[in-house]
């Protein structure tokens, strides 16, 4: 609808408008969180997940609105007929961009249950997201370089462990487990440096 705008004032028109649709839908994620911290009853618990689900999907159902109204994308989207929000997924998808969270919003959310994320822990003291993160119980995982688990081989298997703990998290409510496999954005010398055997993927 905006495509016509110079792509300058798009994007500080996206900028603004996704912060003003992420502090809008943080006011009343912030209830429920406090709610799941203090309760600690299992159906409790169960209800606020449900309540956040329903919230998160409302602010991913804008940000979608704001590409439509901003960019003029054509979408070609193949999914299967059977996806529920009534049962548990683990998505994987290649990492290209920074864009790649909110496309696969554009084509899933709604359709299966709000995704989790796997973070890498610094972004725990990240402002006013991190609390969103918290409640939706995403798993904050360390990344270990090859040097430090040769030094410290007490630490090997420590994300698979973490891993296996938030998963035990996601029994009750239905979730879409969301994982870029490879570990970092896709790019041609990065496949070059791995001698990586695929066409368009990096070592997972």
């Amino acid at each position: 609808m905006l495509s016509f705008l110079p792509g300058t004032v798009r994007g500080v028109l996206a900028v603004i408008l996704s912060l003003a649709n992420t502090l809008l839908w943080i006011i009343p994620l912030l209830p429920a969180a406090l709610v799941k911290f203090l309760v600690r009853l299992e159906s409790v618990r169960k209800i606020c997940d449900r309540v956040l689900n329903f919230i998160c999907t409302t602010w991913a159902n804008w940000n979608m609105a704001l590409l439509d109204l901003l960019l003029q994308i054509e979408w070609r989207i193949e999914k299967p007929d059977d996806l529920t929000m009534d049962k548990w997924y683990l998505v994987i998808s290649n990492h290209q961009s920074w864009a790649d969270i909110l496309v696969l919003q554009y084509a899933l959310n709604g359709v299966i249950p709000y995704f989790r994320f796997f973070l890498k822990k610094e972004l725990r003291w990240f402002p006013i997201l991190n609390i969103a993160w918290w409640a939706l119980d995403y798993p904050y995982m360390t990344r270990y370089s090859r040097q430090y688990l040769e030094a410290h081989p007490e630490k090997k298997g420590k994300d698979l462990e973490t891993t296996r703990e938030s998963c035990k998290r996601f029994r009750n409510t239905p979730v879409s487990v969301m994982n870029f496999v490879e570990g970092t954005r896709f790019r041609p010398a990065k496949k070059k440096a791995q001698n990586s055997p695929f066409q368009h993927l990096l070592l997972p």
